[in-house]
């Protein structure tokens, strides 16, 4: 059988039968031979599988047993920073100095003396009329001829830093309709206080009317009826409603 033979294929069958068997077997054979190259390129140690590949990408964890042996430093407590817990009373002592009482809210405390500044801090200008603002609020309503009533100047910051009343002549004044009767810069009840004071921090001066006359008034108790109550610092003025001795 030669060369010719497998070009024309000679046999009960038409050529085209045997031509048809060949072309398979040569794609058979190149089938097995592109799986062994493909098996050769891609061969090597053998991958593992399910418990192994667990094994391998899962490391066993040391137990956390305690150790027989601790550090003396590990078995005592940390003390807090700054003293806090610390429930010494020298301790509980130094806390409390500071917070110091403010006194009532609203109102500067410590009467008589300029309200404190902080070290470095110049002292405040001298109040203008224009930077505060007054009112005055008595005690009672209605009292009787002979008692006493109590007054509370209120001064208020309305400028946009601190500053001192001490310069301006602060002041309550009772009238009537006759005029006044009394007034607290003439009769010997000066306004006690603070004399600083700042925005939102306004300060109260008390004084004391023993409604009896003086000074601009003949001496002597008023007369049962009503009295305008007047409150001055400088030249700002305020109203504080009208006060009854019966």
């Amino acid at each position: 059988m030669g060369w010719k033979a497998l070009y024309r294929p000679a046999g009960r069958r038409g050529p085209r039968v045997y031509w048809r068997r060949r072309l398979f077997a040569i794609c058979f054979v190149f089938v097995v031979a592109l799986a062994g190259v493909w098996a050769v390129a891609h061969g090597g140690a053998p991958q593992p599988t399910g418990a192994a590949v667990y094994a391998v990408a899962t490391p066993i964890q040391p137990s956390a047993s305690p150790s027989p042996t601790g550090s003396a430093a590990d078995a005592q407590p940390q003390a807090p920073p700054n003293g806090a817990g610390d429930t010494t009373p020298g301790a509980q002592a130094s806390a409390g100095s500071q917070a110091p009482d403010v006194g009532e809210p609203g109102y500067a405390s410590n009467p008589g003396v300029p309200g404190p500044t902080a070290e470095g801090e110049a002292a405040p200008p001298a109040c203008q009329d224009r930077d505060v603002s007054v009112r005055v609020s008595p005690s009672m309503l209605q009292v009787n001829r002979g008692g006493e009533v109590v007054f509370a100047l209120v001064v208020s910051d309305r400028s946009l830093g601190a500053c001192d009343v001490a310069g301006l002549v602060r002041t309550v004044q009772v009238q009537n309709g006759a005029g006044p009767v009394w007034s607290s810069s003439r009769c010997g009840s000066p306004a006690t206080g603070p004399t600083v004071v700042r925005p939102g921090a306004p300060v109260a001066f008390q004084v004391t009317w023993n409604t009896r006359s003086c000074g601009l008034a003949t001496p002597g108790p008023v007369s049962p009826g009503a009295y305008d109550v007047i409150g001055r610092t400088g030249g700002v003025s305020g109203f504080g409603g009208t006060l009854v001795v019966s």
